[in-house]
């Protein structure tokens, strides 16, 4: 890793607005899978319906971890201050 060079006036407030709404949207989108194959899932068998609940909650662990990686990739651990 490289020190970055100083900025007194640190990152700008649309870098800093891009990466929370980054993060934002992928805690959002996280939470909507789990809730989408609940609603699918109605109605159907008991094993078929745990099977979408869990590949739901495995999906929304996907999405976040992919949200918290492309934070830290592309906004925490880099130099970049658009």
């Amino acid at each position: 890793m490289q020190q970055c060079p100083p900025n007194p006036d640190g990152p700008s407030w649309g870098a800093t607005a891009l990466a929370w709404l980054t993060l934002l949207a992928f805690g959002l989108g996280g939470l909507a899978i789990p809730v989408v194959s609940f609603r699918a899932s109605a109605g159907r068998q008991r094993l078929k319906r745990l099977w979408r609940l869990l590949l739901g909650l495995l999906g929304m662990l996907a999405v976040w971890l992919l949200g918290l990686w492309i934070f830290f990739v592309f906004f925490v651990l880099t130099c970049a201050t658009f």
